[in-house]
């Protein structure tokens, strides 16, 4: 008689125990299936345990982990982007003293700080311009053999590869200037 007692009382714990559970549908396909929408009442922020992992929902309406990738940050909850990401994208060498419209980016979206080495066999160059790129590009210009100067405006460059303000600027060795390009006026503006 304890037999017969203690084996229903084993396959209904057993059952219980690999059983969904389902909220507004009679057929669960998850441990936890919930047919509308989900409300947590009590959620608090923690410094001492920041979250570590997004969730979101795939087409079917599991919750899934999302992977944010590295120009995201969390930092105490909060997210941020990651704009330390450097691209080094060397020009050829180049041997005149002029060099007009720039090509030192891919087609395409670029991100990141795009670092262009400027390497030249003068002491001295003149850039009148970089190819144009998507609007919000931004470049480091960084001459490691000479002096690098900006010329504003120049006819040398098509005009939407030219470079803003109105003056010229000089950029000594090892030294950087930071440009972004302007899609509605068409031109790489001095940072």
């Amino acid at each position: 008689m304890k037999i017969t007692t203690a084996l229903p009382l084993v396959l209904l714990t057993c059952g219980i125990s690999l059983a969904q559970v389902g909220v507004n549908t009679t057929n669960p396909t998850s441990s936890l299936d919930v047919n509308g929408t989900l409300r947590v009442r009590t959620l608090t922020y923690s410094a001492t345990a920041p979250a570590t992992l997004l969730a979101g929902v795939d087409v079917n309406g599991n919750l899934t982990e999302v992977e944010a990738g590295t120009n995201v940050l969390m930092i105490d909850n909060v997210f941020a982007s990651n704009n330390t990401q450097t691209i080094d994208r060397s020009a050829p060498i180049v041997t005149a003293t002029t060099i007009n419209d720039l090509v030192a980016l891919p087609s395409g979206p670029v991100t990141g700080f795009n670092m262009i080495r400027v390497r030249t066999t003068l002491p001295i160059t003149f850039l009148t311009g970089v190819a144009a790129a998507p609007d919000g590009t931004t470049i480091v210009l960084y001459p490691t053999d000479g002096i690098l100067t900006l010329l504003s405006l120049d006819i040398g460059s098509l005009p939407q590869n030219q470079i803003m303000p109105h003056v010229d600027l000089v950029i000594p060795q090892y030294q950087t200037a930071q440009l972004v390009y302007d899609a509605d006026i068409q031109k790489w503006i001095k940072m």
